[in-house]
């Protein structure tokens, strides 16, 4: 038995008083422990928390951590479930619309095809206030070609580009899940953000917070949550499937630049298949001009 686990076994019984001491303790393990014990503790001491976060300084931070774990719990299990109920299928092709705000500032048609052999196509077609285009990204499963989904009146950004596909798909639909399609497009043409290994919705550099489950909305589950990446922090609502947990809606606030204020941003997924047959020519990279 791992000493974590032994430790984490061992403060089960200890009251709150004891674990929030422990979580002052030099050893990393048992604050690790103590943290974990607390958690466990469930929503019943929250109260308890959330009066010593306010009073005690040293701890403050990790007190939140562990009240925002509690709250979060049901939410982030149900939100891994939506998640694992696309990266889990052998093949996906998916319908989607995406509209920001209601006079229609920008809208998009797209569909996106993918595979469990590392293969993925995504067809966007955008249109905005100041033009439009089309938004291509296509994985054969050891490369992949894409175009930049940047502002559409820069024709430098046009071109057709090529990155190495390794484990392309399963980020992108990670993206895909934490926040919009646009947004999982954007991220794989950002030269860094491409080669991240460790991208996905717990990275530390994109957080999942504040998850929480929502009223049912005509038969569909609902989530709110929080997604943060870098500096910026988007107010979430998702709708899904509660019986195949595919997601079926979702809406995004975001600040309009120079700042005109929020708008709403909402993605709806009108057709889902899962385990279907894909054209092979779906895969194809487009031929080098």
């Amino acid at each position: 038995m791992g000493i974590l686990v032994t430790l984490i076994l061992s403060c089960q019984d200890k009251s709150i008083t004891e674990l929030l001491q422990e979580l002052k303790s030099p050893q990393k393990s048992e604050r690790r422990a103590a943290k974990e014990a607390l958690e466990k503790l469930g929503k019943d001491a929250v109260p308890e928390l959330r009066k010593v976060a306010k009073a005690d300084f040293e701890i403050r931070r990790e007190l939140w951590d562990i009240i925002e774990a509690i709250e979060s719990g049901p939410g982030l299990e149900i939100f891994k479930k939506i998640e694992n109920s696309v990266l889990g299928a052998k093949t996906i092709s998916v319908k989607c619309r995406w509209q920001q705000g209601d006079k229609a500032e920008s809208a998009m048609n797209g569909q996106i095809f993918s595979d469990q052999k590392n293969r993925i196509r995504v067809e966007l077609s955008w249109k905005g206030q100041i033009g439009s285009r089309d938004i291509l990204l296509v994985s054969d499963g050891s490369n992949a070609c894409y175009r930049p989904s940047g502002d559409p009146a820069d024709k430098n950004r046009q071109d057709l580009r090529s990155k190495p596909a390794e484990g392309f798909p399963r980020r992108f639909w990670e993206q895909l899940m934490a926040s919009d399609s646009l947004a999982a497009v954007s991220t794989w043409g950002q030269p860094n953000n491409a080669q991240m290994k460790d991208w996905t919705s717990g990275s530390a550099r994109s957080r999942m917070l504040q998850v929480r489950v929502g009223e049912p909305d005509n038969g569909a589950g609902t989530l709110t949550y929080t997604y943060s990446i870098f500096s910026s922090a988007w107010p979430m609502k998702i709708w899904y499937d509660p019986v195949t947990f595919r997601p079926i809606k979702r809406k995004r606030e975001m600040e309009q630049p120079l700042g005109a204020g929020m708008t709403t941003v909402t993605e709806t997924y009108d057709e889902w298949s899962i385990d279907g047959n894909i054209p092979e020519e779906k895969f194809k990279l487009p031929e080098k001009k």
